[in-house]
C-alpha cells in the first residue's frame, strides 16, 4: 500500500467492511444470530471481479449484540454489571466463545474473497472505571488480556493466508493511556501485518515514532495512517 491510488481504493472498501460488519449477511453471523439483513457475498465477487485489494474492518472487543444476547461474553465492571459506555457494548477478550466466534468470522471472511482483516476496538475501554474478566482467577492487566486476545488471532489466522492488522487508538499513543487500553507498542507492531491509525497531519509524525519504534518495522509499508491527504507519507489511506 504504497501509493495514492492504492491507498484511496482500500478506503473506499474500508467503508463498505465497516457497513457489512453491521450488516453483513454470512454463514457465521447468522449461527451466532447476530446477522444483520444485507447479502455482502454478490457485491464482494464483483469487486474482486476487479482485482480490488479487499479489506475487512472486524470489531473484537466492542459489539453490542453480542453482549447482550450472550451476558456471559461481556466484559465486568467490579460489580459483576456489563461495560457499556459511549461505543457501545464491550466483551471479554479472554471468553473462548468470543475468541471462536472472531477466528471463525474472519475465515468466512477469507473464504468470501477479502484479502485483510484489520482489528477495531482490539483494546480496552479508556476509562478509569475498574473491569474484570469473569473467566480468569486471577487480576490480569489491561495489557495482559488484549494481548493475549491478539496473539490469540494471529496465531489461529496465520494459516490462512489472511493478512491480519489492526487499527490502534490514537488517544491511547498520544495521551499516554495505554496501560487503560491494553495495546502494547513494543507487541503489536510486531504481531500484525500493518498497524493503522486514525491521524491528523499535526500528530501523524508523533505518532509513527511510537508504532514504528523498532528499527525492524518498516513504516513506508506497515505503518497506515487515515488521513485527509498525506502523499509525502507514502503510505496512507484518505478519508476525504
Amino acid at each position: 500500500m504504497k501509493q495514492k491510488e492504492t491507498a484511496a481504493v482500500l478506503m473506499v472498501l474500508l467503508a463498505v467492511a465497516c457497513w457489512g460488519a453491521n450488516g453483513i449477511f454470512i454463514n457465521i453471523l447468522t449461527a451466532y444470530g447476530v446477522n444483520g439483513t444485507a447479502e455482502l457475498a454478490d457485491a464482494i465477487q464483483t469487486v474482486k471481479g476487479q482485482n480490488i485489494y479487499l479489506v475487512a474492518v472486524v470489531s473484537t472487543c466492542v459489539d453490542t449484540l453480542m453482549a447482550e444476547r450472550y451476558a456471559a461474553t461481556a466484559l465486568q465492571t467490579a460489580s459483576g454489571s456489563a461495560y457499556t459506555d459511549s461505543s457501545g457494548g464491550w466483551v471479554d477478550p479472554y471468553n473462548t466463545f468470543i475468541r471462536t466466534y472472531l477466528v471463525s468470522l474472519c475465515k468466512e471472511l477469507h473464504d468470501l474473497g477479502f484479502d485483510e482483516v484489520a482489528f477495531s476496538y482490539l483494546q480496552q475501554p479508556l476509562s478509569d472505571t475498574e473491569v474484570k474478566y469473569a473467566s480468569q482467577s486471577g487480576t490480569p492487566s489491561r495489557t495482559d488480556a488484549v494481548v493475549s486476545l491478539a496473539k490469540y488471532l494471529r496465531a489461529n489466522l496465520t494459516a490462512t493466508g489472511l493478512r491480519v492488522s489492526t487499527i490502534v487508538s490514537a488517544d491511547s499513543i498520544l495521551q499516554s493511556r495505554a496501560a487503560q487500553s491494553g495495546q502494547d507498542m513494543a507487541v503489536f507492531p510486531k504481531l500484525f501485518d500493518r498497524v493503522c491509525v486514525f491521524a491528523s497531519a499535526d500528530n501523524v509524525a508523533t505518532l509513527q515514532s511510537a508504532i514504528a519504534a523498532d528499527s525492524s518495522f518498516d513504516a513506508a509499508t506497515r505503518f497506515v495512517p487515515f488521513l485527509a491527504k498525506a502523499p509525502e507519507s507514502g503510505s496512507y489511506v484518505t478519508t476525504g
